[in-house]
């Protein structure tokens, strides 16, 4: 969608609320673009910029939090015996399942105490799907699938 400057032009008021406006010529001539951005509330000039280069030292920006270190099994062919993919704690995310095969196949997901997260699931013939597990808390995991090498699988998750 094409987007098409514009304005809105207001009577003068001397006595209300003032809003923050920057003046540039468009198309439309001189016109006053409000200004909304993100800023401190104790330092007046505490604000983010927006900007398509590497922040100076001396831009503000805003505090973000690390992202939890990712586990991520890589994509796997299943083995026909269960078999320990990780004996880390994770909070497991998701599952992709890949059925190589042209018929149904039963894929097993536990962890090391052989807790199920999934117990001989029914993997439809030819289907690839990702199954959501709820960043479930896995001590350790171990998987595998009917018959080998039937069925490819990825997990994924946070340490």
């Amino acid at each position: 969608m094409a987007v098409t400057e514009s304005f809105i032009q207001v009577a003068p008021d001397s006595t209300g609320k003032k809003m923050e406006t920057v003046r540039l010529t468009t198309a439309a001539g001189e016109v006053e673009r409000e200004v909304v951005s993100v800023g401190d509330p104790e330092t007046a000039g505490a604000r983010q910029k927006v900007s398509n280069a590497l922040p100076a030292p001396t831009d503000f920006g805003a505090a973000v939090r690390d992202v939890a270190p990712g586990y991520d099994s890589g994509i796997t062919t299943l083995p026909a015996a269960l078999t320990a993919i990780t004996t880390d704690t994770i909070r497991a995310i998701g599952i992709l399942l890949c059925n190589l095969t042209t018929t149904k196949q039963k894929v097993t997901l536990t962890n090391t105490a052989g807790s199920f997260y999934l117990n001989e699931y029914e993997l439809q013939r030819n289907m690839t799907e990702f199954k959501l597990l709820g960043r479930a808390t896995m001590v350790g995991a171990k998987w595998n699938a009917g018959s080998a090498p039937a069925v490819n699988a990825q997990l994924v998750g946070e340490k």
